[in-house]
């Protein structure tokens, strides 16, 4: 409802919703709370569209870890996906 900065994304897996919440006294549980538009016609309350509400501030070292992990992963996939040589067939 245009409160908060949001980001949106989406993909292969669960879409997610990035929002930076300006005020401190506010908790996962009271931003649930509050509304959301879904499309035109249709809002809601946050609660009843997330599957989770997380505070990336209280869990930072479990993201960057997350972020490390998947940065990890994505070089090695890079590594292995490299050409092997072949010698020349006659």
């Amino acid at each position: 409802m245009n409160i908060f900065k949001t980001k949106a994304y989406s993909g292969n897996s669960d879409a997610a919703i990035l929002i930076k919440v300006p005020y401190e006294n506010l908790d996962e549980c009271q931003i649930g709370y509050l509304f959301v538009r879904v499309n035109n016609k249709t809002v809601l309350p946050l609660q009843d569209v997330a599957l989770k509400i997380i505070d990336l501030d209280q869990t930072k070292n479990t993201y960057q870890y997350l972020l490390a992990s998947l940065e990890d992963k994505n070089n090695r996939s890079k590594k292995n996906a490299k050409p092997l040589k072949t010698a020349p067939s006659p």
